[in-house]
């Protein structure tokens, strides 16, 4: 029993310890992810080195085109190149060899460009046309409206005859205020002012104002038929010249004194004048005169005589011909409106109101025997400058720079025979021009006094600095030239150009004199580090020269709108930029080589024996 009892508590043993049925592994979502994203890595891979294939692919295509194109002009440039760099090895020699008459010729040459710049027309701005301007009509006090009308049809007709002419629009009787102190946008009604302004069609600049100037003759042809009227044609200006020069007319002749009746009659003696000048045209002499008015004068005489102060005749005058206001005001909601009594009829003249008899005590006498009546033109307005009354006289320039126009007014005006205490100035854009010139001045010598102080700190002395400043008349004789082989005239935008140069055409000289001092101190005597450095740094100065230069070309050629105003600074860059590199190459050596007395650096074996 017990053996058998043996064998059975172990197969339950074993039943009890049979394992469990397990259920299947469920499969995570990463493990698809990761069986999905293998095929498709290796695509994105592919279509990704492909993308970036193709370009770089094309790219090395066309670069290699571009070179099997270029490859003649780069062998063309080389040839040009190499050759330009032995005629100056053979230049630098000789110009060391006759310093003298190097630096005579620099001086010669700077001297010319002075003399140059002196006798070249000053303005304050290039000639820009904006393909706008505006005819401005006055015509004598007492001229009929529909007159008026017409002048300003004819000229209408006139203008829109001329091709190119795209709009017109004209005002008669209403113009805006002008006067100094007029609010801005205020009004002023006149029936015999008006103004006609045309506006000019075209996308080329150059043709739109060879049109514009022919429809301004057009206006000066038609004008000539108006007797005692003045037309002034006034083009419109650029924000940039109204900004800088402040005034609407650039030509402005400022006559002074105390006398309104003197000043007015050497105005119309000056004007006349003017007007025989070539290129001034539309000379007008904004006289101090205004509409005709009648003066009543009292007669003290006979006020005293009848027993009368001077303010019972004026109050009665007064009330007579204007009324006398009432205590009482018309109320309409916050509105109050003066109430005037007068017992002047409708349509009394004013010979009728003195003919009224004025009661005294010793009975009534006309108004007439108390007062003296004369007719004269009253002023419109009285200027005062420096407490001085001034009138204006003003003009359009054709074909006529200002510098120009000043320089032949002032020969004209210096013949007039002035009284004492009378004089004209020369005001209007001139004086811009002259203010603005002077601030540049002190630009660029400030720009040239900071590029020496950081030069003097980098290179720790205070000779070869100086050498390199030499650059900067080099430099500016190069604008004056490239400004007078063009016929551009000497402005704001050429100085802003040459302030602008100060900084670039430095750069030649520095890297020029720095080789030059790193060859000394590695023992190159004087004349043979001048010599290897201006050959080591001949190819970067010109490569940078010319690429300046060709940078500037298409703003040089003035293409597009607005480019006359960009053409100036271009031409002052091109033009000193080229000539002062040329100029550099041969005088910085030379210079170098008076200035620079030091004893040359010995080689290194050469220290070694000096020492032993």
């Amino acid at each position: 029993g017990a053996e058998a009892d043996g064998p059975a508590a172990p197969q339950a043993a074993a039943g009890d310890d049979e394992p469990e049925a397990v259920p299947p592994k469920r499969r995570r979502p990463t493990a698809v992810l990761k069986r999905l994203w293998t095929p498709l890595g290796s695509l994105l891979r592919r279509v990704g080195t492909f993308l970036v294939a193709l370009p770089l692919f094309w790219l090395r295509g066309l670069l290699w085109l571009l070179t099997a194109l270029l490859r003649p002009v780069s062998s063309g440039f080389s040839a040009v190149y190499d050759g330009f760099a032995h005629l100056y090895h053979v230049a630098l020699e000789w110009a060391l060899a006759h310093r003298g008459v190097t630096v005579l010729g620099a001086v010669l040459l700077m001297t010319w460009g002075a003399f140059t710049a002196y006798h070249m027309p000053f303005e304050l701005m290039p000639p820009v046309s904006t393909g706008r301007f505006e005819v401005q009509l006055d015509a004598p006090p007492g001229t009929p409206f529909e007159q008026l009308e017409q002048m300003v049809r004819d000229i209408d007709a006139a203008v829109r005859a001329v091709d190119g002419v795209g709009q017109t629009f004209a005002t008669l009787g209403l113009e805006t205020a002008t006067a100094p102190g007029a609010a801005a946008g205020a009004l002023d009604l006149s029936p015999t002012r008006a103004s006609v302004t045309v506006v000019m069609s075209g996308a080329r600049s150059r043709i739109r104002a060879d049109r514009q100037e022919e429809a301004m003759q057009a206006v000066r042809q038609v004008a000539q038929r108006f007797r005692d009227a003045t037309v002034l044609i006034d083009p419109e200006r650029t924000p940039l010249q109204m900004l800088l020069g402040g005034e609407a007319v650039g030509f402005r002749i400022a006559l002074r004194g105390d006398d309104l009746d003197v000043l007015d009659g050497l105005a119309d003696e000056a004007a006349a004048a003017l007007s025989e000048v070539p290129g001034l045209d539309d000379v007008m002499a904004r006289t101090a005169r205004g509409n005709p008015e009648i003066q009543l004068r009292l007669n003290r005489d006979a006020v005293s005589r009848y027993g009368l102060s001077m303010n019972q005749v004026t109050d009665a005058i007064e009330g007579a011909l204007e009324g006398a206001l009432a205590d009482t005001e018309y109320v309409e909601f916050d509105r109050r409106v003066p109430i005037r009594v007068s017992s002047r009829r409708d349509g009394e003249s004013l010979n009728e109101v003195l003919d009224r008899t004025f009661p005294t005590s010793n009975g009534g006498i006309p108004m007439r025997e108390l007062v003296t009546q004369t007719v004269t033109a009253g002023p419109a307005e009285v200027t005062r400058t420096d407490r001085m009354r001034e009138i204006a006289i003003t003009a359009t320039l054709t074909d006529l720079r200002l510098s120009e126009a000043i320089e032949r007014a002032e020969e004209v005006l210096s013949g007039l025979d002035f009284p004492p205490g009378y004089r004209y100035v020369v005001a209007g854009e001139q004086e811009a021009v002259q203010s603005s010139f002077r601030g540049l001045a002190w630009a660029l010598g400030l720009a040239a006094l900071l590029v020496y102080m950081v030069m003097a700190a980098q290179f720790e002395s205070l000779k070869h600095p100086f050498v390199i400043l030499l650059t900067l008349p080099l430099g500016w004789v190069g604008v004056v030239l490239g400004l007078a082989v063009t016929g551009q005239s000497i402005n704001v935008v050429a100085l802003i150009g040459t302030v602008v140069l100060t900084g670039i055409i430095v750069n030649d000289a520095i890297v020029k004199v720095d080789t030059i001092n790193r060859l000394r101190g590695e023992g190159y005597p004087r004349r043979k580090a001048i010599i290897e450095g201006s050959a080591l740094r001949l190819r970067p100065i010109v490569m940078t020269s010319v690429t300046t230069t060709c940078a500037l070309i298409p703003m040089a050629l003035g293409l597009g709108a607005g480019a006359e105003l960009q053409r100036p600074l271009a031409i002052a860059i091109i033009g000193g930029e080229s000539t002062g590199t040329m100029l550099t190459l041969l005088l910085i050596p030379v210079i170098y080589d008076l200035l620079d007395r030091d004893k040359d650096h010995l080689q290194p074996a050469e220290e070694a024996e000096a020492v032993a």
